[in-house]
C-alpha cells in the first residue's frame, strides 16, 4: 500500500497527520473520548486556522484511526472518507470469530463495547 505522502503527491493534495493521546510521540491516556476530541481539534485547526473548507477535506483512517474518521464524518460534511483495515469495534476485533454471517451483522453491539465503527458507519450520508 502506498504511503499517505505518496498518495498526496500523486493527487496533488495536502495532508495533516496526527497522533492520538498515548500513541506515537503524543502524551496522555488513550480512550475513546480523547480520540474523538483529538480528531475534532484537528478538524477545527484545518478549517479555522488553515481556512480549508470542509467540502475539500477527505478523511483517511487506518485500523483504530478509522473510528476517528467515521466519528468526524458523522458530524462534519466532508468530501469523503477512506477507511483502511477498519475495525468493527474493539470487542468484535478481539473475538476470534467474525461478527458477520453471510454479509449480515449477527450480533448487537454490547454496552461494554467501544470504538464501534459498525454502528457509526450506518449513520454516514452517501
Amino acid at each position: 500500500m502506498p504511503s499517505p505522502v505518496q498518495i498526496a503527491d500523486y493527487l496533488g493534495a495536502n495532508i495533516v497527520a496526527y497522533d492520538y493521546p498515548g500513541y506515537g510521540i503524543s502524551t496522555g491516556k488513550p480512550s475513546e473520548k480523547t480520540f474523538y476530541s483529538t480528531v475534532e481539534a484537528i478538524i477545527n485547526y484545518v478549517t479555522v486556522t488553515l481556512e480549508v473548507p470542509l467540502e475539500s477535506i477527505v478523511l483517511w483512517g487506518y485500523s483504530i484511526g478509522t473510528v476517528c474518521s467515521v466519528h468526524a464524518a458523522m458530524s462534519h460534511s466532508v468530501a469523503g472518507v477512506f477507511l483502511f483495515a477498519s475495525v468493527a469495534s474493539i470487542m468484535r476485533t478481539l473475538k476470534s470469530n467474525t461478527c458477520f454471517d453471510d454479509g449480515k451483522v449477527k450480533e448487537k453491539t454490547s454496552c461494554l463495547d467501544s470504538f464501534s465503527n459498525l454502528d457509526m458507519v450506518g449513520v454516514l450520508k452517501g
